[in-house]
This record gives structure tokens, C-alpha cells and sequence, in this order.
């Protein structure tokens, strides 16, 4: 009797062994899968910091006028690289704080010399889309795309040094409406027109690009470039872009 139990039961693992050995070879292939999938081409995201050099293509009356010196700002962001199809071709959003504006000396009939500076803080968005070549050891990605900024704050510091050395601070907000009168409508008779609106638009559109190294699968060495489209300027006579330039060292995740 006991030898016929152990028989039955002996068929019985028999006729599921194969069964069981299939089931755990699909499921070790599949894993093996998922695992190279994930480990050639997984979803990176990069933390960076680092110094920008910002100006502004500045047009006064349609004459173009540049700054004298860069504005020495700090910047810090994330991007997350997204890749395309398994391939070396990502897409990357991303958000970043940048402190852009011009900086500038000039000299003021009767008062002296004035020194301005523009420090204007932005919350900017991009979408790039880019490539990386190289392995683990050391990469090359490049990306370009759009940004898109929004002015938290700026205003314009300006310094009056006056020839017996007595100087002069003065700080006007950049995004404060400002009350302006129409003098043009003294030439006609009629009653001025007050116009209330600040210096700048908070809003900027433009081009960014990026070209960097990536050692060790893990650390980045980056430079990025910001071109501005939309003029920031609501004065008529004044055609304003921002312009930036900026090293950042960055952690990949």
C-alpha cells in the first residue's frame, strides 16, 4: 500500500516538474529583461548648481546699446532626462532659478558718476530635447530647446558718486507700476493722459542650450546658454532681451 502512495506521488511530481521549471524560466527571462531595460537606458535626474554671467541685448531709439560689465549671479535647477525608445536620444523638463539683468556705468551731467545694476530673479521651466554618446566611464550630452521664465522680483540699484565723493543709493522696482504722463496731449490741448505700468514684463521666452560631460555615470561638468525672445521692456523706445551664459556642476540620480 505504501509503495503505491509513493508511486502516485512520484508521478504526480514528475508530471509537474516541467510545468514548474517553464513557468520559472519565463519569469527569470523576463526579469533579466526588465533589469537590462532598466539598466541601459533608465529615467536620470540631475541636480546642478553653479555661477551665470548675464547681459541683455539693448536696444535704445533703434540703436543698440551693450553693457559694460556681466551680472555675476548664482544657479541652481533640476532636469530630468527622459529617454527615446532605448536610444542615446532623450527628452528633458526641467526648473531652475536664475538671477539674470545688466550691469552698467555711466556718467550724469551735473551729478557725477552712476552705477547701475538689475538684479532680476527667475523661476524658469524648459523643455529640451538632446543626446548622450559615450559609457559609463565618461559621457558628451547636449540638448537644446525652449525655457520659459517668470520674474519673481528685480529692481534696479543704482549708485550716484558725486566728484567731492559723496555717494547716493537709489532702488527702483522693476515691476511696480509707475505713473507716466503724456505730454503729448499738452500739444493738443487736451487733457493728459496718466499711464500707470512698470518698467518690465515678468514674462520671458527664449532659447536655452547645454553642452556637458558626465564622469563616472553619476557627476556633470555643464554649459549653458539662455537667449531671450520677448522684449522686456513696456517702453516704447526701448527694445530690451536678456542674455546669459552658465557653468553649473550637477549629481545624476
Amino acid at each position: 500500500m505504501m509503495k503505491k502512495i509513493f508511486l502516485a506521488v512520484a508521478l504526480t511530481a514528475a508530471s509537474l516538474a516541467p510545468s514548474w521549471a517553464q513557468k520559472h524560466q519565463v519569469r527569470t527571462q523576463t526579469r533579466v529583461v526588465v533589469e537590462r531595460n532598466k539598466e541601459s537606458s533608465p529615467v536620470r535626474v540631475n541636480l546642478y548648481a553653479g555661477c551665470e554671467l548675464s547681459n541683455v541685448q539693448l536696444f535704445l531709439h533703434g540703436l543698440k546699446v551693450t553693457s559694460e560689465r556681466e551680472l555675476f549671479s548664482p544657479t541652481v535647477g533640476v532636469d530630468v532626462r527622459i529617454p527615446i525608445n532605448n536610444s542615446n536620444f532623450f527628452v528633458s523638463p526641467g526648473l531652475s532659478y536664475n538671477r539674470k539683468g545688466i550691469r552698467f556705468s555711466t556718467m550724469v551731467p551735473g551729478e557725477g558718476v552712476a552705477s547701475v545694476r538689475t538684479p532680476i530673479h527667475f523661476i524658469s521651466g524648459n523643455i529640451l530635447g538632446g543626446f548622450k554618446v559615450g559609457n559609463k566611464g565618461f559621457s558628451l550630452i547636449g540638448a537644446y530647446g525652449l525655457y520659459a521664465g517668470y520674474a519673481a522680483s528685480g529692481k534696479a540699484i543704482i549708485k550716484h558718486s558725486s566728484g567731492s565723493g559723496h555717494v547716493m543709493e537709489e532702488e527702483i522696482d522693476l515691476y511696480k507700476p509707475i505713473k507716466n504722463i503724456d505730454l503729448g496731449d499738452f500739444m493738443g490741448g487736451a487733457a493728459p493722459k496718466v499711464k500707470s505700468q512698470s518698467p518690465l514684463n515678468r514674462f520671458d521666452l527664449g532659447f536655452r542650450a547645454s553642452l556637458g560631460f558626465e564622469f563616472a555615470n553619476h557627476y556633470t561638468l555643464t554649459l549653458t546658454s539662455d537667449r531671450g525672445l520677448i522684449n522686456q521692456s513696456n517702453d516704447e523706445t526701448i527694445r530690451l532681451f536678456h542674455r546669459s551664459m552658465a557653468v553649473t556642476v550637477g549629481y545624476t540620480f
